[in-house]
């Protein structure tokens, strides 16, 4: 997994569109075929009695969208912010797979939305961009998720751009986010797949990189 994620990194424009995509992709993989059996979670403390957790781990209970179980490990004291091996916290997974009364439930239980995986630094709030799930984007946004966190592959408006999701687009621009970030000389605007997207954010005062550059930014 690290050597595949290792090969997504910055190159060219067109390239990165690919590779982002990609990214969805492998991470997606690698939640249906690995997520199981090499967590690496920590449980807190118990109190005086409690439940004793799920024989599955708390990851692929969200993978499989089973509420009850992952309400069962959280009141056995499972860390809501345990990472599983490659694939981030129960929230990233819960982003990655569209549920939202999941995304709800562990953000009610301390769930930290800025957490970032250790691969390329993705935060759930831009796994959920990649997908286009704008209830959770909207969730994830009014509970403290930063619409201008970076990762390895851009922000989340970047990844906007490059999915082509331009009412994603609109929500993360109204909430602050940055048209103009510009990673590795690569702006959401040079991410845009169509002209809809590139127009969007041309009218938000969006710049492609080699803009920026030429007028010494």
């Amino acid at each position: 997994m690290q050597k595949l994620l290792a090969c997504l990194l910055f190159a060219g424009n067109s390239e990165r569109k690919i590779k982002m995509k990609t990214l969805i992709t492998i991470i997606t993989v690698v939640l249906l075929v690995g997520c199981g059996t090499t967590q690496t979670q920590k449980t807190v403390e118990p109190p005086s009695v409690k439940a004793e957790a799920p024989d599955i781990s708390i990851h692929e209970a969200v993978m499989h969208g089973n509420v009850e179980v992952v309400k069962k490990h959280l009141a056995a004291g499972t860390d809501v912010n345990a990472r599983g091996e490659d694939v981030g916290t129960p929230l990233h997974i819960a982003a990655l797979v569209g549920s939202n009364e999941i995304v709800e439930l562990l953000i009610t239980k301390g769930a930290d939305v800025n957490a970032k995986e250790e691969e390329e630094g993705m935060t759930p709030l831009i796994v959920a961009v990649g997908e286009g799930y704008k209830k959770i984007i909207e969730l994830l946004i009014a509970n403290g998720a930063d619409v201008n966190a970076q990762s390895e592959m851009g922000t989340p408006l970047h990844f906007a751009a490059g999915f082509g999701h331009n009412e994603i687009a609109e929500l993360l621009i109204d909430k602050g986010a940055d048209v103009n970030t510009n990673q590795e000389d690569t702006t959401p605007l040079d991410m845009a797949d169509d002209k809809e997207t590139a127009d969007l954010l041309r009218k938000h005062g969006g710049k492609t990189g080699e803009e920026l550059k030429a007028v010494g930014k």
